[in-house]
């Protein structure tokens, strides 16, 4: 509630994009909880019904080709609508992270929606839990000095923390 609250400021109406993956969808429950007055823009179909089923809040659901497993879309129809977006905030994951390579995604049209969406995004938050520091995959959704604010677990290593704080 103190980072969401942080995060989302006094403002009554904001425009927020809400990644794929699971702790979206917990921050994505989360902010129903509040009761706050919302756009969500998502590319997650999971978010999206959350949304519809749980709020009422606005919905801009982005198209294109579907990623069955993480129920996520991505493709040349998903940026063409993201192309004319820009959110106050945008809430993103990844795969893994790591000090010198920054945030990266297994899959190349995930990486690309949030590599987009990170640009169309006035305050940029990753969510990660510890399970993905110190780990690389193939496509770089963005460097560590680029993401304004990590949220992370309490079992996230202090050290590997530092060393992302400082870059």
């Amino acid at each position: 509630d103190c980072l969401l609250s942080r995060g989302l400021g006094d403002v009554y109406k904001r425009q927020v994009y809400i990644d794929y993956g699971t702790t979206a969808l917990y921050l994505t429950q989360e902010l129903i909880l509040l009761h706050k007055k919302l756009t969500i823009v998502t590319n997650s179909l999971a978010i999206a019904n959350e949304v519809v089923d749980g709020s009422e809040f606005e919905l801009i659901m982005i198209g294109g080709h579907v990623r069955r497993n993480e129920r996520s879309t991505f493709g040349p129809i998903a940026t063409r609508t993201m192309n004319e977006l820009f959110v106050d905030i945008g809430f993103f994951s990844a795969g893994a992270v790591h000090p010198d390579h920054g945030y990266t995604s297994i899959h190349l049209g995930e990486a690309e929606v949030s590599r987009l969406m990170l640009s169309h995004s006035q305050k940029q938050i990753m969510m990660i839990d510890y399970s993905k520091y110190g780990t690389v995959h193939m496509n770089r959704i963005s460097k560590t000095e680029e993401i304004e604010w990590l949220v992370t677990d309490e079992k996230a290593d202090p050290e590997m923390l530092e060393t992302i704080k400082t870059k």
